[in-house]
């Protein structure tokens, strides 16, 4: 009867002692939720603990039916456990994403390549970029291009040339959402706690005005972007209908960015505190790289219809037409890091092929850190 008595206590020692544990590690989830997201706003955390008492009586009133002691004595204290409980748990969930995306932009982050190649005679560096990203990485890439400068390179920008009339207007309707694509994005960088690329290149402007040879506007046009769409409209009429579509529910280029910038424009500090680790987490995500799989074919799974043959297959042309043509021997290209792996292609199947001598990456998001001799896929697969 002895051994009975104490087989029973070790048991009841151990149930309380899993349920103590239990309770530390719901309280410590529950107050890491409620850092993250008490400043958004003061009545979220308020909100959230009132539905968790709500969740709560169900759940007590099923246990209760089907209790075998229906006696009153303890129930009160039993709901008000639960309630706690079902109001730590939404609150581990409310913050959990948040620090998944915090993680994620640590552990995977966007990084923007710097490839160098060769053709034999001439040299070009192309360094991929992010229209919005860390003061740290904007500055490390002005002092690249500064330092370029001085060893003889002509550097090549980015940057879609205004052509007043149908081609502005085109360009506002199908790929700014009817409003200025460049103003989105440093409205965007603003409530991201992030800054926008352009903002940095008015360091080069010295230069530009004493040596301008040696900056040129390598992109194309707007009117040239909205005849390449007409040309593929016409050929392909269930794509001038998508993009008809697109535009007309507001929805061309990036479906998300005004309403993002709308959103939280008047935040508070402490909500782009939050908006900014968001914003790191999600464009880790959205900005990476596709990975393809081994066997699948190009686009399949993926949509229809895109504006990537405007956006970047078009534009990726011609920047290799203009780096072929042109008589600089040293070439330094800033252009969107999506536009890389297709630049690539093109380079190397030129006639006379351009070689990778080098690659390396920087984080675009949060403070510089390189990687080197990394295979990306999207990027340069089996080449470093």
């Amino acid at each position: 009867m002895k051994s009975e008595e104490t087989k029973l206590g070790r048991g009841e020692r151990m149930r309380v002692a899993v349920k103590a544990i239990l309770w530390f590690v719901l309280t410590g989830l529950a107050l890491l939720g409620l850092i993250a997201i008490a400043n958004w706003a003061a009545w979220v955390p308020v909100a959230i603990v009132l539905i968790g008492i709500l969740v709560a009586v169900p759940v007590y009133l099923v246990r209760r039916a089907f209790a075998s002691d229906k006696s009153r004595v303890g129930w009160g204290k039993t709901y008000l456990a639960m309630a706690l409980a079902s109001a730590m748990v939404l609150l581990s969930l409310a913050g959990l994403p948040i620090y998944y995306l915090a993680l994620h932009a640590e552990n995977r982050p966007l990084i923007a390549p710097q490839v160098t190649l060769t053709d034999g005679q001439r040299t070009l560096v192309l360094q991929g970029m992010s229209h919005v990203g860390s003061e740290e990485f904007y500055k490390s890439v002005v002092y690249d291009l500064e330092n370029a400068l001085t060893q003889g390179f002509t550097l090549f920008y980015e940057g879609v040339q205004p052509s007043p009339g149908e081609g502005d207007a085109w360009f506002s309707t199908y790929l700014a959402q009817g409003g200025n694509l460049s103003e989105n994005y440093k409205a965007l960088a603003e409530v991201c706690g992030l800054r926008f690329q352009l903002d940095y290149f008015t360091l080069l402007e010295a230069d530009r005005a004493e040596h301008p040879e040696r900056h040129v506007a390598a992109d194309v046009s707007a009117l040239d972007m909205k005849r390449e769409f007409d040309r593929l409209a016409a050929q392909d009429p269930g794509f001038k209908h998508w993009a008809e579509a697109g535009a007309s529910k507001g929805t061309g280029g990036d479906p998300s960015l005004a309403q993002i910038v709308g959103y939280l424009k008047d935040s508070t500090p402490g909500q782009r505190q939050i908006a900014g680790i968001l914003c790191r987490g999600v464009f880790s995500i959205a900005l990476q790289p596709a990975e393809k799989v081994e066997g699948e074919a190009d686009g399949e799974g993926s949509a229809p219809y895109s504006m990537s043959p405007v956006i970047l297959d078009f534009r990726n042309r011609a920047l290799v037409e203009r780096i072929v043509n042109s008589d600089a021997q040293k070439i330094y290209v800033t252009y969107g890091a999506e536009h890389v792996p297709g630049l690539l292609t093109l380079l190397e199947g030129q006639p006379k092929p351009w070689k990778v001598l080098s690659a390396k990456w920087s984080r675009a998001l949060s403070e510089p850190r390189e990687y080197e001799g990394r295979s990306l896929p999207g990027y340069l697969p089996g080449k470093v």
